[in-house]
């Protein structure tokens, strides 16, 4: 059986977010997901700091979903705080837009993303984009009633 790992989902737009979770949920994802509105609260929740300090780095989320625009801290800078610091820097980042470009998707990748895709997220585009950025396909299913 696969490991059990953690999703962290950022988004403001409430209707994105309710999307990505029935998604998950009809797919009959297992996985802990995390729901944060902003870049600063993404970044507490990464950091294990403010209301998430009870959380530990030695257990990072499995992979963030990343809006690119976000209230307080936008997306861009929110992934180069995540990447930049050696503790973090591994933690697979997929960055999310209302209108992903070619721009986005190559400045994504540069900046240590698996790349960049479009809302409302699909559950095989989703798939088809962790696993040709490499990533590990190991989420946890819940066994069919």
């Amino acid at each position: 059986m696969a490991e059990k790992f953690e999703i962290v989902v950022v988004d403001d737009y409430q209707s994105d977010v309710q999307l990505v979770l029935r998604m998950f949920k009809r797919n009959r994802i297992a996985n802990k997901i995390h729901v944060v509105h902003d870049g600063v609260e993404a970044l507490d929740f990464v950091f294990c700091r403010g209301a998430y300090s009870n959380r530990s780095l030695i257990n990072p989320p499995g992979v963030i979903l990343l809006d690119i625009r976000l209230p307080k801290l936008d997306g861009w800078e929110t992934l180069r705080q995540i990447k930049s610091d050696p503790r973090t820097r591994n933690i697979p980042v997929l960055m999310i837009s209302g209108l992903s470009s070619a721009d986005e998707q190559e400045k994504a990748r540069q900046m240590g993303a698996l790349g960049c895709i479009e809302k409302p997220i699909r559950f095989e585009q989703l798939r088809e984009a962790l696993v040709a950025s490499g990533f590990v396909w190991s989420i946890v299913v819940h066994p069919e009633s």
